[in-house]
């Protein structure tokens, strides 16, 4: 078996939202995980929810907004060569 660390929906959006909770206790702690996976070559899998521009998965409850965090091909959603969609 081959250990891995899944890191669920922690996209650069809710940086721009943190509590002071989230910037002293919870981002300090995931970047030492991170940081202890890499160095260990653990394998760390990023899984986001990317929105579609024409609101198409849009759940309904946000429909009426005009943004989405983490919509398609905007700086909060960043495609990196490791990127995968399912």
């Amino acid at each position: 078996m081959t250990p891995a660390i899944i890191i669920i929906d922690l996209q650069k959006y809710f940086y721009k939202l943190a509590t002071p909770k989230f910037e002293n206790k919870i981002n300090p702690n995931i970047e030492k995980l991170l940081q202890f996976a890499r160095e260990e070559k653990i394998k760390i899998i990023h899984v986001k929810t990317v929105y579609k521009k024409d609101k198409s998965n849009w759940p309904e409850a946000y429909k009426t907004r005009d943004t989405m965090w983490c919509m398609e091909k905007t700086k909060f959603c960043s495609r990196t060569k490791s990127t995968h969609y399912l």
